[in-house]
């Protein structure tokens, strides 16, 4: 039985520019799918972008360059404000009106996945207040998932319907090999360099900076041939079980 589709990589220099309606703001695409698209966006140095909303898809990021504050609407109407950092992840529901901004004196950028479907960003030209409020969570607050050999997965909203990972991979190792059930599975590799073992002949590398994407059901395993850790983030865009562990590709 053959493998279901081919692992993508994308050069972190390759994304292709969203024409957001956005003043202030700006996004590249890495990857997308009927499922989601994943890229980077960011606000220029001290300064803030408007008021806009995913209508129809969840926002999940992992802020690469920080400070930033992240405002919305609270339910009496008053504006309300959440800080994060580097490393900090970010969650906004679907149809939440928010706005980034910058905060001391450098550019804030965030690894995001939009998941669902229909327009990526909408300009707000009055927010809306919301129940829903978004959420920030810090690596200490982060909580282990399903681990594999030499690879520690941590999620920072364990009870979100899509799964962000941030992850370490010692040097020189090989998961077992293993698949995400019905799972989508888009990633960025933040430090290092590496592979997707799926048993061909000549998989992609991917270096610092690459974005990729494993089809749901692929048995791969993940190899880190360099001395050095690998750092990434991972959002896993289906349903449980999130890892199957196989004896290898048929």
């Amino acid at each position: 039985m053959s493998q279901p589709s081919e692992i993508t990589v994308v050069d972190g220099d390759a994304l292709s520019p969203i024409d957001t309606p956005v003043a202030g703001l700006t996004a590249h695409c890495a990857l997308s799918t009927g499922q989601a698209t994943v890229g980077r966006c960011s606000v220029d140095a001290a300064s803030s972008a408007d008021w806009y909303r995913h209508p129809d898809r969840e926002a999940y990021g992992f802020v690469h360059d920080g400070p930033l504050e992240l405002r919305y609407r609270s339910t009496d109407g008053s504006t309300e404000s959440i800080e994060a950092g580097e490393t900090d992840c970010v969650r906004v529901p679907a149809g939440v009106d928010h706005q980034l901004a910058a905060l001391d004196g450098g550019p804030a950028v965030v690894l995001i996945a939009l998941v669902g479907s229909g327009p990526l960003f909408e300009a707000v030209d009055e927010p809306e207040s919301t129940t829903t409020a978004p959420q920030i969570a810090s690596r200490d607050a982060f909580v282990e998932t399903a681990q594999l050999a030499n690879l520690t997965r941590l999620t920072p909203f364990p009870d979100a319907p899509v799964q962000q990972v941030v992850g370490h991979a010692d040097g020189e190792m090989a998961s077992e090999w293993h698949h995400h059930g019905d799972n989508d599975v888009f990633g960025h590799l933040i430090a290092g360099e590496g592979y997707v073992d799926d048993g061909s002949a000549e998989p992609p590398v991917a270096t610092a900076g690459s974005w990729f994407h494993i089809p749901a059901g692929v048995v791969h395993r993940d190899v880190n041939p360099q001395d050095a850790p690998q750092e990434y983030v991972l959002w896993l865009t289906g349903s449980e079980p999130r890892l199957v562990s196989v004896e290898g590709p048929s």
